[in-house]
C-alpha cells in the first residue's frame, strides 16, 4: 500500500516498482505475439497437409489425362499434332478424364485448368484448395490457399503388341472359347502339327511373317511393326518386316516364316509370361487367328512356305509354356476375339508424371 504524505501527494515509485510494471506490459505483449505465432504455425501445418493432399490429387488427374491422350494418339496421331492443338473431342475427353479422377480424390479442392501440349504430348493440371485456418485470423490472415500443378507425359511406341504367331480358327480350343467368350478361359495349346482343320497345311499353328528365327526373336521381344488387314480384302503387307522381304503372297494371305519352337516359345514365356498372377498385372498380347491356310503341296507340310488367311485377333495373357518341337505347348488365358474392319491394334504406350509444383524452371524432364 502506498502511503500519502502530509501534503496529500504520493511519494514517487521506487525503481523496482517501476520495472515490475514494465515487465508486466512486456509479458502481456509477448503472450499475444507468442500465441499468434503458435496459432499461425498450427495453421501453416494445416496448409502443408492440404498442399500435400492437393499434389497427390493433381498428379492422379494429370496421369488420367495423359492416359486419355495416349488413347487418342493411338486411334489417330492427327488428333493432337505436334505444334498444334488437340481436336475438340480429344480435348473434351482429356478434360473429363482429369476432372473425374480429380473429383474422386480431391474433396474440396478446385480444378483450375487442364492444358494439353501436343508438341510435348503432355497434360498439365492446375488447382488449389483452401486450408482450414482456425487461429491465423487473429493475425489478420483470413485464408491460406495452397496451389500447384502437375504435368504428365505420354509416349506412344512405333510397333504393335501383335506376336508372330497364328492360330487356326477351327481348333478345338478356340471354338470352345467362341460361343460365350467367358472371362478367364485358359487353355493349353498343342503348338505342333494341328491337322487340316483350317486348310491344306497340317502345320496350322505357325510363325508369320519372318525369313529367319532371329527376326522372329525380335518380333517376340518388340511386337510386330505391321499388322494384317481385317477383313483380308488386300494382301497382307509384310514389306519391310524382314530383310530380305518374305515376298508377295496371294491376295488376302500372310506368308509364314521359319522358326524353332523349342527356342522361341520359351522366349515368349520369358518376355510375356506371368504365371497365375492377377490378369490386370500381366501384359496382354495379341495373336493372329486364321481361318484358312494355303500350301503349294496339298497333303504335305509346307513348313515355312505356308500362307495364312487372317480372320481375327485374339487378345490373351501368356500363362506358361512347356515342351519342345512338335510337343510344344503354350498356355494362354483368352480375353477376347476381335474381328471386322474397325479392329484396332494399339501401339505400346506409357504415361508418366514428369514434373510437379516446385520443379526447376522450364520443367526439363517434360521436354
Amino acid at each position: 500500500m502506498i502511503g500519502i504524505g502530509k501534503d496529500g501527494i504520493a511519494p514517487p515509485l521506487s525503481r523496482a516498482e517501476e520495472e515490475s510494471g514494465a515487465v508486466a506490459v512486456l509479458v502481456a505483449i509477448s503472450l499475444v505475439v507468442l500465441l499468434g505465432v503458435a496459432a499461425f504455425a498450427i495453421d501453416l501445418g494445416s496448409a502443408w497437409s492440404t498442399k500435400r493432399d492437393l499434389v497427390i490429387d493433381l498428379d492422379s488427374a494429370s496421369l488420367a489425362g495423359a492416359r486419355t491422350l495416349a488413347e487418342g494418339l493411338n486411334l489417330s496421331p492427327d488428333s493432337c499434332p505436334a505444334g498444334g492443338s488437340p481436336q475438340p473431342l480429344l480435348q473434351s475427353q482429356i478434360q473429363t478424364a482429369a476432372e473425374q479422377m480429380f473429383a474422386a480424390n480431391g474433396g474440396d479442392a478446385n480444378l483450375l485448368a487442364v492444358e494439353v501440349d501436343c508438341s510435348r504430348q503432355a497434360v498439365t493440371v492446375r488447382g488449389d484448395q483452401e486450408a482450414v485456418t482456425a487461429l491465423a485470423p487473429v493475425l489478420g490472415v483470413n485464408e491460406i490457399v495452397p496451389g500447384g500443378y502437375s504435368i504428365s507425359r505420354t509416349l506412344v511406341g512405333e510397333g504393335g503388341n501383335v506376336l508372330p504367331i497364328t492360330l487356326c480358327l477351327a481348333g478345338d480350343e478356340i471354338q470352345g472359347f467362341l460361343p460365350e467368350q467367358p472371362l478367364g478361359y485358359t487353355v493349353w495349346l498343342q503348338y505342333g502339327n494341328a491337322g487340316f482343320e483350317c486348310g491344306d497345311d497340317p502345320a496350322n499353328y505357325g510363325w508369320w511373317p519372318a525369313n529367319d528365327a532371329s527376326s522372329l526373336r525380335g518380333f517376340i521381344d518388340n511386337g510386330l511393326p505391321v499388322t494384317p488387314t481385317l477383313p483380308p480384302s488386300i494382301s497382307c503387307d509384310t514389306t519391310g518386316v524382314a530383310s530380305p522381304s518374305p515376298g508377295v503372297t496371294q491376295d488376302g494371305y500372310c506368308i509364314g516364316g521359319p522358326g524353332n519352337k523349342s527356342n522361341l516359345l520359351p522366349r515368349i514365356n520369358q518376355v510375356y509370361g506371368c504365371g497365375d498372377d492377377d490378369r490386370l498385372l500381366c501384359p496382354q498380347v495379341t495373336f493372329l487367328i486364321h481361318n484358312e491356310s494355303y500350301c503349294d503341296s496339298p497333303g504335305g507340310s509346307c513348313g515355312q512356305t505356308a500362307e495364312y488367311r487372317p480372320y481375327a485377333f485374339l487378345d490373351a495373357v501368356v500363362r506358361g509354356q512347356t515342351g519342345n518341337g512338335a510337343n510344344s505347348r503354350l498356355r494362354l488365358e483368352f480375353i477376347r476375339i476381335r474381328t471386322g474392319p474397325e479392329t484396332q491394334i494399339f501401339k505400346p504406350s506409357s504415361s508418366f508424371m514428369c514434373s510437379a509444383d516446385g520443379a526447376p524452371e522450364g520443367d526439363p524432364n517434360c521436354g
